[in-house]
């Protein structure tokens, strides 16, 4: 099982799920909602698929190293500590 390249899971999500993106987990995400609810229909997606890269995506999404997330909305994010944004 190797590594895929960057953002090749985009190539193999369902079409009903076109607006999840992948993060690591031990990776700081600002900006995003965490959707564990959708592991287990991933994993079984990934696993029926041919793709030599999708077993990557499915083991990591089962051991929890990565995790599905869409993008909050503008009103949701939420900010890193000491960022300072400023309106003129």
């Amino acid at each position: 099982m190797t590594k895929p390249p960057t953002g090749h899971y985009r190539k193999l999500l369902p079409a009903n799920h076109q607006d999840v993106k992948l993060a690591f987990t031990d990776q700081p995400m600002t900006g995003v909602v965490r959707r564990p609810d959708l592991v287990v229909s991933l994993v079984t997606h990934f696993k029926t698929l041919s793709d030599s890269h999708a077993a990557y995506y499915a083991e990591g999404l089962r051991d929890g190293t990565i995790i599905p997330v869409t993008v909050a909305a503008a009103a949701d994010k939420i900010w890193a500590p000491g960022e300072l944004f400023l309106t003129s």
